[in-house]
This record gives C-alpha cells, sequence and structure tokens, in this order.
C-alpha cells in the first residue's frame, strides 16, 4: 500500500519558468509510504490547457519510488543543497537513473535524451553550467546503485 497525493500549484506569471511536476516521498502520518506529486503551471491558466506527458509523470513517480527503498543512513544527505549538489548525490543519482528509465520506456527515447532535454532547462537558464551539465549527465548514465535497502555495502 503506497498513499499518492498530488496537487496542482499556480505560480505567478513574473516567477513561472515552466509547466513542472515536482514529487516527495517518505512516511505519511500513518507511518505508511507515502508519495505526492505537484504540478506546477502558470497562474490564471486551466490545467487542461496543458499536456503533462504521462512518460514524464512516470518519471517523477519511479523517482520516488526508489527513494522509498533507498538506504538514507549510508549517505550524509544535506538539504539546502546546491542545485548542483543535489543532482550529484548518489541518492539522487540512483533514483534520476530510474526516473529516466522509466520515462525512457514509456516515450521509445533513449535515456539519454530525456535526461538532456531535462538538463538543457538547467543549462539555457544559466543555473548550471556546460561543465556541470556533462558531469551530471555522466553520473545519472551511470549509476552505481547500491543504496537499497538490506544491500550491505562493504566498500572501504
Amino acid at each position: 500500500y503506497i498513499n499518492f497525493t498530488y496537487s496542482v500549484s499556480r505560480i505567478p506569471t513574473n516567477q513561472f519558468i515552466k509547466n513542472d511536476i515536482i514529487g516527495s516521498s517518505g512516511l505519511d502520518e500513518c507511518c505508511l509510504p507515502h508519495i505526492k506529486i505537484q504540478m506546477l503551471t502558470q497562474e490564471r491558466k486551466w490545467i487542461k490547457n496543458h499536456n503533462y506527458k504521462y512518460s514524464e509523470i512516470a518519471n517523477v513517480v519511479a523517482h520516488e519510488l526508489h527513494h522509498l527503498t533507498q538506504d538514507f543512513s549510508l549517505v550524509d544527505y544535506n538539504f539546502g543543497e546546491t542545485i548542483v549538489d543535489y543532482f550529484l548525490n548518489p541518492i539522487e543519482i540512483e533514483a534520476f537513473h530510474i526516473g529516466f528509465r522509466a520515462e525512457s520506456c514509456l516515450s521509445s527515447k533513449s535515456i539519454e535524451d530525456c535526461i538532456r532535454y531535462y538538463l538543457n532547462f538547467y543549462l539555457n537558464d544559466n543555473r548550471i553550467t556546460d561543465k556541470e551539465y556533462e558531469k551530471i549527465l555522466v553520473n545519472w548514465l551511470n549509476p552505481e546503485i547500491k543504496l537499497l535497502k538490506g544491500v550491505i555495502n562493504n566498500e572501504s
């Protein structure tokens, strides 16, 4: 059983960048697994006029489902990091890879094409540099998935 909720948030025009989907996961108030999806759209726009791709929604859901399987005690996870630190956190590298793998499967695009499409928004808005873009891309394409609960990490 997973508690799944979603909401639509309308962003003021002067702060709006693009239609986006944000997810979070963890335990709810009853200690049950919970995934929360938030769809961002511009204020005064009707949500039915926007086309959120099913494959991109599946990406976010798969990403958050993966977080529910991870052992956070194996990694120092700091909130309030830069966007690049967030993207390169081992916990996020795994989850982004899993999400883009789901999107790739449903969209018939390569994982790399899905990742590049996503990262291009950050590059074009100058939130990441070309060098950071390439580093994130390489890490997301080649994750070391070892933070699953029950997996013993014997590395020194």
